[in-house]
Protein backbone atom coordinates (compact mmCIF):
# COMPACT_ATOMS: atom_id res chain seq x y z
CA UNK A 1 0.00 0.00 0.00
CA UNK A 2 1.19 3.51 -0.68
CA UNK A 3 2.22 5.84 2.09
CA UNK A 4 -0.68 8.16 2.90
CA UNK A 5 -0.31 11.79 3.82
CA UNK A 6 -0.50 12.47 7.52
CA UNK A 7 -4.07 12.94 8.67
CA UNK A 8 -5.68 10.83 5.94
CA UNK A 9 -5.09 7.39 7.38
CA UNK A 10 -8.29 7.03 9.35
CA UNK A 11 -10.48 8.04 6.44
CA UNK A 12 -8.65 5.79 4.02
CA UNK A 13 -8.98 2.69 6.20
CA UNK A 14 -12.71 3.24 6.58
CA UNK A 15 -13.26 3.85 2.89
CA UNK A 16 -11.20 0.85 1.91
CA UNK A 17 -13.28 -1.41 4.13
CA UNK A 18 -16.36 -0.01 2.46
CA UNK A 19 -14.82 -0.66 -0.93
CA UNK A 20 -13.94 -4.25 -0.02
CA UNK A 21 -17.47 -4.83 1.16
CA UNK A 22 -18.95 -3.38 -2.02
CA UNK A 23 -16.51 -4.84 -4.51
CA UNK A 24 -16.16 -8.23 -2.86
CA UNK A 25 -13.34 -9.68 -4.89
CA UNK A 26 -11.25 -6.50 -5.10
CA UNK A 27 -8.37 -8.28 -3.42
CA UNK A 28 -7.92 -10.29 -6.59
CA UNK A 29 -6.62 -7.13 -8.23
CA UNK A 30 -3.73 -6.55 -5.85
CA UNK A 31 -1.17 -8.00 -8.28
CA UNK A 32 -2.21 -5.49 -10.89
CA UNK A 33 0.91 -5.35 -13.03
CA UNK A 34 0.70 -8.95 -14.12
CA UNK A 35 -3.00 -9.67 -13.52
CA UNK A 36 -1.92 -13.15 -12.55
CA UNK A 37 -5.20 -13.93 -10.74
CA UNK A 38 -7.03 -13.94 -14.09
CA UNK A 39 -4.81 -16.71 -15.47
CA UNK A 40 -4.64 -15.34 -19.00
CA UNK A 41 -2.26 -16.72 -21.60
CA UNK A 42 0.30 -14.24 -22.99
CA UNK A 43 -0.91 -12.25 -25.97
CA UNK A 44 0.43 -13.23 -29.37
CA UNK A 45 1.36 -9.73 -30.51
CA UNK A 46 4.80 -8.14 -30.30
CA UNK A 47 6.08 -7.23 -26.84
CA UNK A 48 4.06 -4.55 -25.04
CA UNK A 49 5.66 -1.28 -23.98
CA UNK A 50 4.97 -1.98 -20.33
CA UNK A 51 2.81 -3.72 -17.76
CA UNK A 52 -0.93 -4.13 -17.40
CA UNK A 53 -3.14 -1.86 -15.33
CA UNK A 54 -6.66 -1.65 -13.87
CA UNK A 55 -9.23 1.13 -14.19
CA UNK A 56 -12.00 1.73 -11.66
CA UNK A 57 -15.49 2.49 -12.94
CA UNK A 58 -18.58 3.90 -11.29
CA UNK A 59 -20.93 1.69 -13.27
CA UNK A 60 -20.78 -1.46 -15.33
CA UNK A 61 -21.22 -1.54 -19.09
CA UNK A 62 -24.67 -2.89 -19.98
CA UNK A 63 -23.34 -4.45 -23.16
CA UNK A 64 -20.44 -4.59 -25.60
CA UNK A 65 -21.41 -2.85 -28.83
CA UNK A 66 -22.25 0.85 -28.83
CA UNK A 67 -24.93 0.42 -31.50
CA UNK A 68 -27.11 -1.67 -29.17
CA UNK A 69 -25.88 -0.88 -25.65
CA UNK A 70 -23.97 1.59 -23.48
CA UNK A 71 -20.48 0.17 -23.06
CA UNK A 72 -19.03 3.58 -22.11
CA UNK A 73 -15.37 3.12 -21.08
CA UNK A 74 -15.35 -0.46 -22.36
CA UNK A 75 -16.39 0.70 -25.82
CA UNK A 76 -13.61 3.31 -25.94
CA UNK A 77 -11.04 0.55 -25.43
CA UNK A 78 -12.30 -2.14 -27.83
CA UNK A 79 -14.12 -0.32 -30.65
CA UNK A 80 -12.79 1.61 -33.63
CA UNK A 81 -14.69 3.66 -36.19
CA UNK A 82 -13.88 4.64 -39.74
CA UNK A 83 -12.70 7.99 -38.37
CA UNK A 84 -11.71 8.90 -34.84
CA UNK A 85 -10.86 11.83 -32.61
CA UNK A 86 -7.09 11.91 -32.27
CA UNK A 87 -6.21 9.68 -29.31
CA UNK A 88 -2.44 9.96 -29.49
CA UNK A 89 -2.63 13.75 -29.60
CA UNK A 90 -5.53 13.88 -27.12
CA UNK A 91 -7.56 16.33 -29.19
CA UNK A 92 -10.79 16.64 -31.17
CA UNK A 93 -8.90 16.62 -34.44
CA UNK A 94 -10.57 14.08 -36.74
CA UNK A 95 -8.15 11.46 -38.05
CA UNK A 96 -8.51 8.16 -39.95
CA UNK A 97 -9.41 5.16 -37.84
CA UNK A 98 -10.01 2.01 -39.85
CA UNK A 99 -10.15 4.19 -42.96
CA UNK A 100 -6.88 4.43 -44.88
CA UNK A 101 -7.30 8.19 -45.29
CA UNK A 102 -9.81 10.97 -44.81
CA UNK A 103 -12.97 10.68 -46.94
CA UNK A 104 -13.10 12.02 -50.48
CA UNK A 105 -15.98 14.48 -50.83
CA UNK A 106 -17.94 14.08 -54.08
CA UNK A 107 -21.10 15.44 -55.70
CA UNK A 108 -20.94 18.74 -53.81
CA UNK A 109 -20.97 16.99 -50.47
CA UNK A 110 -23.77 14.55 -51.19
CA UNK A 111 -21.41 11.58 -51.52
CA UNK A 112 -18.46 10.61 -49.34
CA UNK A 113 -16.01 7.97 -50.57
CA UNK A 114 -14.01 6.13 -47.93
CA UNK A 115 -11.06 3.89 -48.69
CA UNK A 116 -10.58 1.26 -45.99
CA UNK A 117 -7.29 -0.04 -44.70
CA UNK A 118 -6.53 -3.52 -46.02
CA UNK A 119 -5.08 -4.76 -42.71
CA UNK A 120 -8.02 -4.39 -40.32
CA UNK A 121 -9.44 -7.46 -38.56
CA UNK A 122 -12.46 -7.88 -36.34
CA UNK A 123 -11.97 -9.56 -32.99
CA UNK A 124 -13.43 -12.82 -34.32
CA UNK A 125 -10.47 -12.94 -36.74
CA UNK A 126 -12.35 -12.05 -39.93
CA UNK A 127 -11.05 -9.27 -42.15
CA UNK A 128 -12.77 -5.93 -42.61
CA UNK A 129 -13.77 -5.03 -46.15
CA UNK A 130 -16.33 -2.89 -47.93
CA UNK A 131 -19.03 -5.56 -47.65
CA UNK A 132 -18.69 -5.64 -43.86
CA UNK A 133 -19.23 -1.88 -43.63
CA UNK A 134 -22.16 -1.88 -46.06
CA UNK A 135 -23.90 -4.75 -44.27
CA UNK A 136 -23.35 -3.12 -40.85
CA UNK A 137 -24.86 0.19 -41.92
CA UNK A 138 -27.74 -1.31 -43.88
CA UNK A 139 -28.93 -3.51 -41.03
CA UNK A 140 -29.45 -0.31 -39.04
CA UNK A 141 -30.99 2.01 -41.65
CA UNK A 142 -32.79 -0.34 -44.07
CA UNK A 143 -36.17 -1.36 -42.67
CA UNK A 144 -36.31 -4.23 -45.16
CA UNK A 145 -32.96 -5.66 -44.03
CA UNK A 146 -33.38 -9.11 -42.41
CA UNK A 147 -31.65 -7.92 -39.21
CA UNK A 148 -33.24 -4.48 -38.96
CA UNK A 149 -35.80 -5.47 -36.35
CA UNK A 150 -33.49 -7.74 -34.40
CA UNK A 151 -32.27 -4.94 -32.11
CA UNK A 152 -33.19 -1.47 -30.99
CA UNK A 153 -30.39 0.49 -32.60
CA UNK A 154 -28.77 3.25 -30.55
CA UNK A 155 -26.62 4.94 -33.19
CA UNK A 156 -29.29 5.99 -35.68
CA UNK A 157 -28.96 9.66 -34.77
CA UNK A 158 -25.74 9.99 -36.74
CA UNK A 159 -26.83 7.60 -39.48
CA UNK A 160 -29.95 9.56 -40.33
CA UNK A 161 -28.12 11.50 -43.05
CA UNK A 162 -27.43 8.34 -45.11
CA UNK A 163 -29.61 7.55 -48.13
CA UNK A 164 -27.67 4.45 -49.17
CA UNK A 165 -24.23 2.89 -48.88
CA UNK A 166 -22.50 1.09 -51.75
CA UNK A 167 -19.37 -1.06 -52.01
CA UNK A 168 -17.30 0.35 -54.90
CA UNK A 169 -14.63 -2.33 -54.69
CA UNK A 170 -13.19 -4.63 -52.01
CA UNK A 171 -11.95 -1.79 -49.81
CA UNK A 172 -13.88 1.28 -51.00
CA UNK A 173 -17.30 2.43 -49.80
CA UNK A 174 -19.51 5.26 -51.05
CA UNK A 175 -21.94 6.91 -48.64
CA UNK A 176 -24.81 8.77 -50.34
CA UNK A 177 -26.48 11.46 -48.22
CA UNK A 178 -30.18 12.33 -48.22
CA UNK A 179 -29.21 15.96 -47.96
CA UNK A 180 -26.06 17.96 -47.38
CA UNK A 181 -24.61 17.59 -43.86
CA UNK A 182 -21.68 19.83 -42.95
CA UNK A 183 -21.03 17.79 -39.80
CA UNK A 184 -20.68 14.48 -41.65
CA UNK A 185 -16.96 14.14 -40.92
CA UNK A 186 -17.74 14.17 -37.19
CA UNK A 187 -20.57 11.73 -37.73
CA UNK A 188 -18.20 9.21 -39.33
CA UNK A 189 -16.50 8.83 -35.92
CA UNK A 190 -19.65 7.05 -34.75
CA UNK A 191 -19.54 3.27 -34.28
CA UNK A 192 -22.71 3.05 -36.34
CA UNK A 193 -20.43 3.26 -39.39
CA UNK A 194 -17.73 0.91 -38.07
CA UNK A 195 -18.59 -2.39 -39.80
CA UNK A 196 -18.87 -5.97 -38.56
CA UNK A 197 -18.16 -9.56 -39.64
CA UNK A 198 -20.92 -10.40 -42.10
CA UNK A 199 -21.13 -14.15 -41.52
CA UNK A 200 -21.42 -13.74 -37.75
CA UNK A 201 -24.06 -11.06 -38.21
CA UNK A 202 -26.09 -13.21 -40.62
CA UNK A 203 -26.19 -15.88 -37.91
CA UNK A 204 -27.88 -13.34 -35.59
CA UNK A 205 -25.02 -13.17 -33.15
CA UNK A 206 -25.78 -11.58 -29.78
CA UNK A 207 -24.37 -8.09 -30.37
CA UNK A 208 -25.11 -6.99 -26.82
CA UNK A 209 -22.68 -9.48 -25.32
CA UNK A 210 -20.34 -10.48 -28.20
CA UNK A 211 -17.13 -8.61 -29.01
CA UNK A 212 -17.03 -8.13 -32.79
CA UNK A 213 -15.17 -4.81 -32.73
CA UNK A 214 -11.86 -4.01 -34.44
CA UNK A 215 -9.97 -2.03 -31.77
CA UNK A 216 -6.62 -2.57 -30.04
CA UNK A 217 -8.12 -4.57 -27.16
CA UNK A 218 -10.50 -7.50 -27.11
CA UNK A 219 -12.50 -8.98 -24.23
CA UNK A 220 -10.69 -11.88 -22.58
CA UNK A 221 -13.22 -12.33 -19.77
CA UNK A 222 -16.31 -10.49 -18.59
CA UNK A 223 -18.19 -11.19 -15.40
CA UNK A 224 -21.42 -9.34 -14.76
CA UNK A 225 -21.09 -7.68 -11.39
CA UNK A 226 -17.37 -8.48 -11.33
CA UNK A 227 -14.25 -7.71 -13.32
CA UNK A 228 -13.72 -7.45 -17.06
CA UNK A 229 -10.30 -8.19 -18.51
CA UNK A 230 -9.16 -6.95 -21.91
CA UNK A 231 -6.08 -8.14 -23.74
CA UNK A 232 -4.20 -6.77 -26.69
CA UNK A 233 -5.60 -7.89 -30.01
CA UNK A 234 -2.77 -9.56 -31.90
CA UNK A 235 -4.11 -8.53 -35.32
CA UNK A 236 -4.63 -4.85 -34.55
CA UNK A 237 -3.26 -2.69 -37.35
CA UNK A 238 -1.41 0.00 -35.35
CA UNK A 239 1.72 -1.25 -33.53
CA UNK A 240 1.98 2.03 -31.61
CA UNK A 241 -1.33 1.55 -29.81
CA UNK A 242 -2.22 -1.02 -27.19
CA UNK A 243 0.89 -0.60 -25.06
CA UNK A 244 -0.28 -2.62 -22.07
CA UNK A 245 -0.71 -6.39 -22.49
CA UNK A 246 -3.95 -6.29 -20.50
CA UNK A 247 -6.37 -3.78 -19.02
CA UNK A 248 -8.66 -4.68 -16.15
CA UNK A 249 -12.00 -2.96 -15.59
CA UNK A 250 -13.33 -3.04 -12.04
CA UNK A 251 -16.76 -1.68 -11.12
CA UNK A 252 -16.78 0.12 -7.77
CA UNK A 253 -19.96 2.22 -7.61
CA UNK A 254 -19.19 4.39 -4.58
CA UNK A 255 -16.69 7.20 -5.26
CA UNK A 256 -14.98 7.05 -1.86
CA UNK A 257 -14.48 3.32 -2.35
CA UNK A 258 -12.88 3.95 -5.76
CA UNK A 259 -10.63 6.58 -4.22
CA UNK A 260 -9.57 4.14 -1.51
CA UNK A 261 -8.85 1.46 -4.12
CA UNK A 262 -6.71 3.95 -6.05
CA UNK A 263 -4.79 4.94 -2.94
CA UNK A 264 -4.27 1.28 -2.08
CA UNK A 265 -2.88 0.47 -5.53
CA UNK A 266 -5.77 -1.86 -6.38
CA UNK A 267 -6.80 0.27 -9.37
CA UNK A 268 -4.63 2.62 -11.41
CA UNK A 269 -7.10 5.10 -12.93
CA UNK A 270 -10.49 6.62 -12.15
CA UNK A 271 -12.69 9.53 -13.20
CA UNK A 272 -15.95 10.94 -11.87
CA UNK A 273 -14.24 12.90 -9.11
CA UNK A 274 -15.73 15.95 -7.47
CA UNK A 275 -13.51 18.99 -7.04
CA UNK A 276 -13.29 18.21 -3.32
CA UNK A 277 -12.23 14.60 -3.96
CA UNK A 278 -9.67 15.78 -6.50
CA UNK A 279 -8.14 18.10 -3.91
CA UNK A 280 -7.85 15.20 -1.47
CA UNK A 281 -6.13 12.91 -3.98
CA UNK A 282 -3.68 15.64 -4.99
CA UNK A 283 -2.16 15.27 -1.52
CA UNK A 284 -1.60 11.51 -1.86
CA UNK A 285 1.92 10.44 -2.72
CA UNK A 286 2.24 8.50 -5.97
CA UNK A 287 -0.96 9.81 -7.56
CA UNK A 288 -1.52 12.29 -10.37
CA UNK A 289 -4.73 14.33 -10.68
CA UNK A 290 -5.62 16.01 -13.98
CA UNK A 291 -8.50 18.28 -14.88
CA UNK A 292 -10.45 17.97 -18.10
CA UNK A 293 -12.10 20.98 -19.65
CA UNK A 294 -15.19 19.96 -21.55
CA UNK A 295 -17.70 20.78 -24.28
CA UNK A 296 -20.40 20.76 -21.61
CA UNK A 297 -22.57 23.83 -20.98
CA UNK A 298 -24.92 24.52 -18.05
CA UNK A 299 -27.55 27.19 -18.64
CA UNK A 300 -31.02 28.48 -17.87
CA UNK A 301 -33.42 28.67 -20.80
CA UNK A 302 -35.89 31.55 -20.93
CA UNK A 303 -39.13 31.03 -22.88
CA UNK A 304 -39.40 34.12 -25.08
CA UNK A 305 -43.07 33.64 -25.99
CA UNK A 306 -44.60 35.17 -22.89
CA UNK A 307 -44.17 38.28 -20.76
CA UNK A 308 -41.98 39.35 -19.11
CA UNK A 309 -39.40 37.07 -20.78
CA UNK A 310 -40.47 38.24 -24.23
CA UNK A 311 -38.61 41.50 -23.53
CA UNK A 312 -34.88 41.26 -24.31
CA UNK A 313 -34.15 43.77 -21.55
CA UNK A 314 -35.62 41.38 -18.98
CA UNK A 315 -33.59 38.46 -20.31
CA UNK A 316 -30.43 40.56 -20.27
CA UNK A 317 -31.23 41.72 -16.74
CA UNK A 318 -31.47 38.09 -15.56
CA UNK A 319 -28.00 37.51 -17.03
CA UNK A 320 -26.47 40.58 -15.36
CA UNK A 321 -28.04 39.61 -12.03
CA UNK A 322 -26.13 36.32 -11.65
CA UNK A 323 -22.67 36.34 -10.07
CA UNK A 324 -21.26 33.49 -12.17
CA UNK A 325 -17.73 33.65 -10.73
CA UNK A 326 -19.01 33.31 -7.16
CA UNK A 327 -21.34 30.48 -8.17
CA UNK A 328 -18.44 28.58 -9.72
CA UNK A 329 -16.23 29.21 -6.70
CA UNK A 330 -18.72 28.66 -3.87
CA UNK A 331 -21.17 26.09 -5.28
CA UNK A 332 -18.97 24.15 -7.70
CA UNK A 333 -15.66 24.49 -5.82
CA UNK A 334 -14.06 25.92 -8.95
CA UNK A 335 -14.93 22.94 -11.16
CA UNK A 336 -16.15 25.00 -14.12
CA UNK A 337 -15.30 27.80 -16.50
CA UNK A 338 -17.60 30.75 -16.95
CA UNK A 339 -19.84 30.59 -20.01
CA UNK A 340 -20.27 33.55 -22.34
CA UNK A 341 -22.01 31.72 -25.17
CA UNK A 342 -23.24 28.18 -25.85
CA UNK A 343 -19.81 26.86 -26.95
CA UNK A 344 -16.85 26.33 -24.63
CA UNK A 345 -13.20 26.94 -25.48
CA UNK A 346 -12.88 23.25 -26.31
CA UNK A 347 -14.66 23.91 -29.61
CA UNK A 348 -11.47 25.61 -30.81
CA UNK A 349 -11.99 28.18 -33.56
CA UNK A 350 -15.77 27.92 -33.15
CA UNK A 351 -15.47 29.43 -29.66
CA UNK A 352 -16.78 32.99 -29.60
CA UNK A 353 -16.66 33.84 -25.90
CA UNK A 354 -14.15 36.64 -26.42
CA UNK A 355 -16.33 38.26 -29.11
CA UNK A 356 -19.87 38.06 -27.77
CA UNK A 357 -21.67 40.43 -25.41
CA UNK A 358 -20.55 39.76 -21.82
CA UNK A 359 -22.96 39.82 -18.90
CA UNK A 360 -20.59 40.58 -16.05
CA UNK A 361 -22.19 40.64 -12.60
CA UNK A 362 -23.92 44.00 -12.33
CA UNK A 363 -27.09 44.01 -10.17
CA UNK A 364 -27.51 47.76 -10.63
CA UNK A 365 -27.53 47.31 -14.41
CA UNK A 366 -30.04 44.48 -13.97
CA UNK A 367 -32.36 46.69 -11.90
CA UNK A 368 -32.11 49.51 -14.44
CA UNK A 369 -33.02 47.19 -17.31
CA UNK A 370 -35.99 45.78 -15.40
CA UNK A 371 -37.21 49.32 -14.66
CA UNK A 372 -36.73 50.29 -18.31
CA UNK A 373 -38.77 47.24 -19.36
CA UNK A 374 -41.63 48.26 -17.03
CA UNK A 375 -40.81 46.05 -14.04
CA UNK A 376 -39.31 48.45 -11.47
CA UNK A 377 -40.35 46.12 -8.66
CA UNK A 378 -39.34 42.96 -10.51
CA UNK A 379 -41.72 40.05 -11.04
CA UNK A 380 -42.50 36.56 -9.78
CA UNK A 381 -41.83 33.25 -11.51
CA UNK A 382 -40.53 29.71 -10.99
CA UNK A 383 -37.19 28.08 -11.71
CA UNK A 384 -37.80 24.51 -12.88
CA UNK A 385 -34.95 22.10 -12.26
CA UNK A 386 -34.26 18.44 -11.57
CA UNK A 387 -33.34 16.55 -8.43
CA UNK A 388 -29.96 15.54 -9.79
CA UNK A 389 -28.58 13.26 -12.45
CA UNK A 390 -25.10 12.40 -13.73
CA UNK A 391 -24.16 15.18 -16.11
CA UNK A 392 -26.33 17.88 -14.49
CA UNK A 393 -23.74 19.16 -11.96
CA UNK A 394 -25.54 20.46 -8.82
CA UNK A 395 -28.88 21.67 -10.21
CA UNK A 396 -30.69 22.38 -6.96
CA UNK A 397 -27.77 24.13 -5.26
CA UNK A 398 -27.06 26.15 -8.42
CA UNK A 399 -30.75 27.07 -8.71
CA UNK A 400 -30.80 28.22 -5.08
CA UNK A 401 -27.78 30.46 -5.68
CA UNK A 402 -29.41 31.97 -8.77
CA UNK A 403 -32.71 32.36 -6.89
CA UNK A 404 -30.92 34.49 -4.26
CA UNK A 405 -29.15 36.60 -6.91
CA UNK A 406 -32.42 37.30 -8.71
CA UNK A 407 -34.21 38.04 -5.43
CA UNK A 408 -31.67 40.82 -4.83
CA UNK A 409 -32.86 42.63 -7.99
CA UNK A 410 -36.57 42.05 -7.34
CA UNK A 411 -37.18 38.82 -9.28
CA UNK A 412 -38.83 36.46 -6.82
CA UNK A 413 -38.74 32.82 -7.96
CA UNK A 414 -39.83 29.58 -6.40
CA UNK A 415 -37.85 26.44 -7.22
CA UNK A 416 -39.69 23.37 -8.46
CA UNK A 417 -37.52 20.25 -8.74
CA UNK A 418 -38.62 16.93 -10.22
CA UNK A 419 -36.86 13.67 -11.04
CA UNK A 420 -34.98 13.61 -14.34
CA UNK A 421 -37.32 11.75 -16.70
CA UNK A 422 -40.38 13.77 -15.69
CA UNK A 423 -38.44 17.03 -15.79
CA UNK A 424 -36.89 16.43 -19.21
CA UNK A 425 -40.13 15.20 -20.72
CA UNK A 426 -41.87 18.44 -19.79
CA UNK A 427 -38.88 20.64 -20.64
CA UNK A 428 -38.61 19.20 -24.15
CA UNK A 429 -42.26 20.07 -24.73
CA UNK A 430 -41.56 23.69 -23.83
CA UNK A 431 -43.67 23.67 -20.66
CA UNK A 432 -41.20 25.58 -18.47
CA UNK A 433 -40.78 29.38 -18.75
CA UNK A 434 -37.48 29.16 -16.84
CA UNK A 435 -35.57 25.88 -16.74
CA UNK A 436 -32.05 24.70 -15.91
CA UNK A 437 -30.18 22.23 -18.11
CA UNK A 438 -26.72 20.78 -18.59
CA UNK A 439 -25.83 19.72 -22.13
CA UNK A 440 -22.94 17.56 -23.33
CA UNK A 441 -22.67 17.68 -27.15
CA UNK A 442 -22.37 14.28 -28.81
CA UNK A 443 -19.68 15.51 -31.21
CA UNK A 444 -17.12 18.31 -31.32
CA UNK A 445 -19.00 19.94 -34.17
CA UNK A 446 -21.21 22.87 -33.10
CA UNK A 447 -24.17 21.84 -35.24
CA UNK A 448 -25.92 19.68 -32.65
CA UNK A 449 -25.75 22.08 -29.73
CA UNK A 450 -26.24 25.41 -31.48
CA UNK A 451 -28.62 24.38 -34.27
CA UNK A 452 -30.88 22.23 -32.06
CA UNK A 453 -31.20 24.89 -29.37
CA UNK A 454 -31.50 28.11 -31.37
CA UNK A 455 -32.72 27.59 -34.95
CA UNK A 456 -36.36 28.58 -35.44
CA UNK A 457 -37.14 25.21 -37.04
CA UNK A 458 -36.10 23.47 -33.82
CA UNK A 459 -38.83 24.74 -31.46
CA UNK A 460 -40.79 21.99 -29.70
CA UNK A 461 -41.89 19.42 -30.57
CA UNK A 462 -39.21 19.30 -33.29
CA UNK A 463 -36.14 19.65 -31.09
CA UNK A 464 -34.67 21.43 -28.06
CA UNK A 465 -35.20 25.15 -28.78
CA UNK A 466 -37.28 25.54 -25.60
CA UNK A 467 -36.45 29.27 -25.45
CA UNK A 468 -38.53 29.52 -28.65
CA UNK A 469 -35.91 31.78 -30.20
CA UNK A 470 -37.04 32.58 -33.75
CA UNK A 471 -34.70 35.16 -35.18
CA UNK A 472 -33.96 35.54 -38.92
CA UNK A 473 -30.35 36.61 -38.33
CA UNK A 474 -29.64 33.60 -36.13
CA UNK A 475 -31.26 31.33 -38.72
CA UNK A 476 -29.25 32.93 -41.51
CA UNK A 477 -25.90 32.31 -39.79
CA UNK A 478 -26.80 28.80 -38.64
CA UNK A 479 -28.01 27.85 -42.11
CA UNK A 480 -24.74 29.11 -43.55
CA UNK A 481 -22.71 27.17 -40.99
CA UNK A 482 -24.71 24.04 -41.72
CA UNK A 483 -24.58 24.58 -45.48
CA UNK A 484 -20.89 24.61 -46.30
CA UNK A 485 -17.81 22.44 -45.90
CA UNK A 486 -15.53 25.47 -46.14
CA UNK A 487 -14.10 25.60 -42.62
CA UNK A 488 -13.36 29.32 -42.67
CA UNK A 489 -16.93 30.10 -43.70
CA UNK A 490 -18.36 27.64 -41.17
CA UNK A 491 -16.28 29.13 -38.37
CA UNK A 492 -17.32 32.70 -39.18
CA UNK A 493 -20.97 31.72 -39.46
CA UNK A 494 -21.10 30.01 -36.07
CA UNK A 495 -19.20 32.86 -34.43
CA UNK A 496 -21.65 35.40 -35.87
CA UNK A 497 -24.58 33.24 -34.76
CA UNK A 498 -23.24 33.17 -31.21
CA UNK A 499 -22.79 36.94 -31.17
CA UNK A 500 -26.43 37.40 -32.13
CA UNK A 501 -27.61 34.72 -29.68
CA UNK A 502 -25.73 36.32 -26.80
CA UNK A 503 -27.25 39.71 -27.63
CA UNK A 504 -30.77 38.24 -27.60
CA UNK A 505 -30.07 36.32 -24.35
CA UNK A 506 -32.46 33.35 -24.75
CA UNK A 507 -30.33 31.66 -22.07
CA UNK A 508 -28.71 32.77 -18.88
CA UNK A 509 -25.17 31.64 -19.68
CA UNK A 510 -23.64 30.08 -16.56
CA UNK A 511 -20.68 27.72 -17.00
CA UNK A 512 -18.78 24.94 -18.76
CA UNK A 513 -17.91 21.98 -16.55
CA UNK A 514 -14.39 20.90 -15.56
CA UNK A 515 -14.04 17.25 -14.56
CA UNK A 516 -11.20 15.39 -12.88
CA UNK A 517 -9.29 12.15 -13.38
CA UNK A 518 -6.79 10.56 -11.00
CA UNK A 519 -4.25 7.88 -11.77
CA UNK A 520 -1.11 6.13 -10.64
CA UNK A 521 2.06 8.07 -11.47
CA UNK A 522 3.47 4.77 -12.77
CA UNK A 523 0.88 4.91 -15.57
CA UNK A 524 2.87 6.07 -18.58
CA UNK A 525 1.78 7.14 -22.06
CA UNK A 526 -1.60 8.44 -20.93
CA UNK A 527 -2.92 11.87 -21.91
CA UNK A 528 -6.28 13.21 -20.76
CA UNK A 529 -8.53 13.37 -23.82
CA UNK A 530 -11.10 16.21 -23.95
CA UNK A 531 -13.89 13.75 -24.80
CA UNK A 532 -13.37 11.90 -21.50
CA UNK A 533 -14.01 8.29 -20.49
CA UNK A 534 -10.34 7.48 -20.85
CA UNK A 535 -10.29 7.62 -24.66
CA UNK A 536 -6.46 7.69 -24.67
CA UNK A 537 -6.00 4.81 -22.22
CA UNK A 538 -5.23 2.59 -25.22
CA UNK A 539 -1.77 4.24 -25.23
CA UNK A 540 -1.17 3.76 -21.51
CA UNK A 541 0.96 1.19 -19.67
CA UNK A 542 2.57 0.74 -16.26
CA UNK A 543 6.28 0.77 -15.57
Amino acid sequence: MRTKKKGNAKRTVIDRRTMLKVAGAAGALTTVSGMAPFGLAPVARAAAAGKSFVIGLASEADGVSTIVARPDHLGRLIERGLLDYDRAGASFKIVPGTAASMPEILDDGLRFRIKLRDDVYFHDGSKMNAESVVYWVNMQIDKEHPLNKLYKWRALGRLKSIEKVVAVDEYTVDFYLKKFNAAQMDWFTDIGYAGGPVERLKNKVDLVNTDLAAGPYTIASRQRGGATVLERFDKYFDPNEGNAPRIGLKTIPEVNARMAALEAGEIDWMDGLSAESAQHLKKVEGLEVSERKTLYVWFISLDMRNKPLSDVRVRQALNYAVDKESLIRDVLSGAAERSYSPLSKQFGDFYAGDQVKHYDYDPDRAKALLKEAGYPDGFKSTIYTNTGRIGQMKPIEMSQFIQANWKAVGVDCNIEASEWSAFESRRRKGEFPIATRGWTPSTADPDGLVFQNFHSSMVPPTQRNVAFLQDPDVDKWLDLGMGTLDMAKRTNAFVEAQKRIAELAPWVFICHEITFEAYNKDLMGYRVHPSGRGRSLTYAYKV
